[in-house]
């Protein structure tokens, strides 16, 4: 339907789907996209339906936090931060490391 990027993905097997949070802050439900996530982004990881980074990779923060709590994630995507807007609805899929833009 959209735009795809590509990252890598884990967390959970079962794709999500959700309005893209970037520069507010997360309601729950929202996905979470960002350059890179750092302890100070816990609280809004925990509220994230799911995790997407423009860097990183199998050992990154925003991979390993997600995986301790089963989040999925599509970490070094490299252009989420750009091609993703506030408000837009994605589907983010971990098993095939996918984030498509629905609208």
């Amino acid at each position: 339907m959209g735009n795809i990027i590509s990252g890598k993905g884990g967390g959970s097997a079962q794709p999500v789907m959700g309005r893209v949070a970037m520069g507010r802050k997360v309601e729950p439900g929202d996905v979470l996209v960002a350059k890179m996530t750092d302890p100070a982004m816990f609280a809004d990881m925990q509220r994230a339906i799911a995790v997407v980074t423009d860097e990183g990779g199998a050992f990154c923060h925003a991979a390993i936090v997600c995986n301790q709590m089963g989040t999925p994630f599509v970490v070094g995507t490299k252009v989420a931060t750009t091609t993703l807007k506030d408000g837009m609805f994605v589907k983010v899929d971990p098993a095939k490391g996918t984030v498509e833009v629905l609208g």
